[in-house]
């Protein structure tokens, strides 16, 4: 959600009075999910809260020299001279980790038959695989086309991947949407699957990752879904952005505040992100 103020008025509460404004608008519910620590103390003082369940982001390490490398370039310039000079044995301890820990760092294996994700099927599988959350958003042909093409405008020129999986007799049993940025890093855009195909789906986007040359996948939080990424060594934290919501319905926030609602980046606002 953003606010647009008159820049000589910046210094006022303009911005406040906007957000009380809105929260007293028509609408069943108020969202954002990319809000900072400022922010979220004036959404929660307007008597909005934050809906913790949705803030939570999920780590996959497929490369983990090369993603500790990452980490440690982006702390000061020193560090960034050492991570250089060490990058050259990253294959080699990547590999050793791969043979030490198979299972978490080793190459990831797939079951299930992939085709590209047209934008047909996306809007069929949406309007039946979220069908046992308590909301869940309801698209048209229109919207969801538009959605698909403003993300994969975005995504340029680290492109938007779009998988549809199958299983053996052809069934639709999920799908995936990430963006591979060029320093190696997948950004899960969204993720679904039926609840006994999940972990396979899980599987298929590691290895989809993986032969991409992603260094790590990452991405929000189903909370439905918490013990199939921990089975499949996905590490979590929660420390923003911050997913926000205000609602005048008690039923809606019950259903947010026990995780029972469809929610990804394509329904929030990695869309409105200004291209660099």
């Amino acid at each position: 959600m953003h606010f647009m103020v008159e820049p000589g008025s910046r210094s006022t509460l303009a911005g406040v009075q906007l957000l009380k404004t809105f929260f007293s608008g028509p609408q069943d519910l108020s969202l954002t999910d990319s809000a900072g620590a400022v922010g979220r103390k004036i959404w929660e003082g307007l008597g909005g809260a934050t809906a913790l369940a949705y803030s939570i982001n999920w780590t996959r390490l497929l490369r983990p020299s090369r993603y500790v490398l990452r980490l440690l370039s982006r702390k000061n310039r020193l560090l960034r001279f050492f991570a250089r000079l060490l990058s050259p044995l990253c294959p080699l301890v990547d590999a050793m980790a791969s043979r030490a820990l198979p299972h978490r760092f080793g190459k990831p294996a797939a079951s299930l038959q992939a085709t590209e994700l047209d934008q047909e099927t996306l809007l069929a599988g949406i309007t039946q695989f979220p069908s046992g959350y308590a909301l869940r958003p309801d698209y048209d042909t229109g919207s969801l086309f538009w959605l698909l093409a403003k993300a994969d405008q975005l995504a340029r020129p680290s492109e938007l991947r779009k998988v549809a999986l199958h299983n053996a007799d052809g069934e639709l049993v999920g799908w995936y949407l990430y963006e591979l940025s060029a320093d190696g890093m997948g950004e899960v855009l969204q993720i679904v699957g039926r609840k006994k195909s999940f972990g396979e789906v899980l599987d298929h986007l590691f290895y989809h990752g993986w032969r991409d040359g992603a260094i790590a996948l990452s991405g929000r939080l189903d909370p439905k879904f918490v013990q199939e990424f921990s089975d499949k060594y996905c590490f979590f934290n929660c420390g923003g952005p911050w997913t926000l919501t205000h609602s005048k319905n008690p039923e809606v926030l019950q259903a947010i505040y026990q995780g029972d609602v469809f929610l990804t980046r394509l329904e929030g606002e990695w869309l409105m992100r200004c291209k660099n």
